[in-house]
């Protein structure tokens, strides 16, 4: 799912990822071209950070 959507925006706005954390290397970040903003990330998140139950990481 995290192909599709790189590939989707990609296409979409022509922006590519940039992968700004040595620790977190699959984590990526998609910027507007004008001002450098982030628009986008892609990350594993737990559960609990979004107020959901559960402990294994959601992808």
């Amino acid at each position: 799912m995290r192909d599709k959507i790189a590939k989707y925006l990609m296409k979409k706005y022509g922006t590519e990822p940039e992968y700004l954390w040595k620790r977190y290397p699959r984590f990526a970040v998609f910027r507007h071209d004008d001002n450098r903003k982030w628009y986008a990330v892609i990350m594993n998140v737990t559960p609990d950070k979004i107020g959901a139950m559960g402990c294994d990481e959601m992808r």
